[in-house]
């Protein structure tokens, strides 16, 4: 999306790709275009209008272009009429964050409001994002400067905005939210200058919802099963302090207000599988167990397992790398057997080569996997924290970690388990350990792998989500 001066433009179901503007758009049955609706500012009082919005994408790599479109208006005859361009340009860095900065390289913009017409003449803009590149997806925050004048018979007005830009995409979910501060100085060529602002927060979000639905009908196959819903909710918020206008002349009465837009696009539901596991009715883990296998990434269960079955190394693997969605087939250049005991043969393999090439295990120690020994829980929590990219996020020194078990968490293990309990992946058990060290069963694997999951879904955006 591009950046606006003086608007709030609102946005309902599309990819939150474009989001660095603030706003919702809404997708149009059968056509390329964007429904838009936007609330300007430059008159000294809020307009609302409604239009469409085209956007064009060229070039890919390292550098890219974004074209953008609006026609707008209303039944007053109010109208705007822009198109922006910019170029991208992305650098990797050797830490693999991507340093993106957008140029505009192209403007022109109409506005007019009663019997005035705003044209711009001048536009700066600045925007660079960091891409914080993590085996979960990315993290990314960044900042935006503009500064637009228009000119009028009459006079000009400037509009200046700054702001951050900060979110994250996930296969489970996707946030990007943009906060914007913005003055606006009007100065006629006769009469009093005035000045106002305004601010605007934006937060646009895909993500997914698991729900279990028991069948009504008791004779039946099956008792019930989950679905798994994905919906879009977007938010804008706004307030401003602007001089009143009464009949077109601007007072000197300050005017505060705010308001706010709100989408959430019908849910698009999908059943999922239900797979028969014997032996796990009435199990404290039974349900964890359904759902981990229902979203298909645990998938192997033969007739001498049951839910307290040990998980090797190697099954958690497969377990992690299915519930992130890592690309199985991606190789690097040059890539070769890391570990002594993973040969190509291995079943798990291209899952622990996942694994390990997205940074979430680096082995045992002295090149070895130990693919077939049974994972602890500070291992399976180490992964978990490496995946989803926290696993610097403690604070140094580490305060002491509050289990009663504290003295016997491996010490390499200890950020891993403090920013587990931290984000709620891990509690202590009834009489309050860790038991980092315990071997872990398929139960307990679901259950962990479920919070994961969970906090992607839910918890991963309380903060961003408005």
């Amino acid at each position: 999306m591009k950046k606006f001066m003086g608007m709030i433009c609102v946005w309902l179901l599309f990819s939150t790709a474009y989001a660095y503007e603030p706003g919702i758009y809404e997708k149009v049955n059968n056509s390329d275009d964007l429904t838009c609706k936007e609330t300007i500012f430059l008159s000294g009082e809020p307009i609302t209008l409604t239009g469409t919005l085209s956007i064009s994408q060229s070039g890919k790599g390292k550098t890219a272009k974004e074209s953008y479109e609006y026609q707008l208006s209303d039944e007053n005859g109010n109208s705007v009429s822009r198109d922006l361009t910019f170029s991208i340009s992305a650098n990797e860095k050797a830490n693999k964050q991507v340093s993106k900065v957008w140029e505009l390289t192209d403007f022109s913009e109409s506005v007019v409001i009663g019997d005035k017409t705003y044209t711009l003449e001048k536009y700066d803009f600045s925007k660079t994002v960091l891409d914080d590149v993590k085996p979960v997806g990315r993290y990314f925050a960044g900042n935006i400067n503009l500064s637009k004048q228009y000119s009028y018979d009459g006079g000009t007005v400037k509009v200046l905005g700054s702001g951050s830009i900060y979110g994250y995409d996930t296969a489970w979910s996707k946030n990007e939210t943009v906060s914007m501060t913005y003055t606006l100085s009007n100065k006629p060529d006769t009469g009093y200058a005035w000045s106002g602002k305004y601010k605007t927060i934006t937060s646009q979000t895909d993500q997914k919802k698991v729900t279990y639905i028991s069948n009504r009908p008791t004779e039946i196959s099956f008792d019930g099963g989950y679905m798994l819903s994905e919906s879009n909710l977007f938010t804008l918020r706004y307030s401003y302090e602007m001089p009143e206008v009464y009949n077109g002349k601007v007072l000197d009465y300050i005017v505060s207000d705010e308001g706010s837009y709100k989408f959430e696009s019908f849910p698009v539901g999908t059943r999922l599988p239900n797979y028969l596991l014997k032996g796990i009715k009435g199990h404290w883990g039974e349900m964890a167990l359904r759902q981990a296998y229902a979203l298909e990434y645990m998938d192997e269960w033969d007739a001498t397992d049951t839910p307290n079955t040990a998980v090797t190394r190697g099954e958690f693997a497969k377990i992690m790398a299915l519930a992130l969605k890592l690309d199985l087939e991606k190789k690097a250049e040059g890539e070769a057997i890391v570990y002594k005991d993973v040969q190509e043969t291995n079943p798990y393999y291209k899952y622990i080569m996942a694994l390990t090439r997205e940074g979430v295990v680096t082995g045992t120690g002295n090149s070895r996997f130990q693919p077939n020994a049974v994972i602890s829980r500070a291992e399976a929590i180490t992964m978990m924290i490496n995946a989803i990219g926290f696993e610097d996020k403690a604070p140094e020194p580490l305060p002491l970690l509050q289990f009663n078990d504290a003295a016997s968490i491996p010490k390499w293990a200890e950020k891993y388990v403090y920013m587990a309990n931290k984000i709620g992946l891990m509690q202590g058990d009834e009489y309050g350990n860790a038991l980092a060290t315990k071997q872990l069963t398929k139960a307990e694997i679901a259950t962990m792998t479920n919070n994961m999951v969970r906090y992607l879904i839910e918890d991963l955006g309380e903060e961003y989500v408005l």
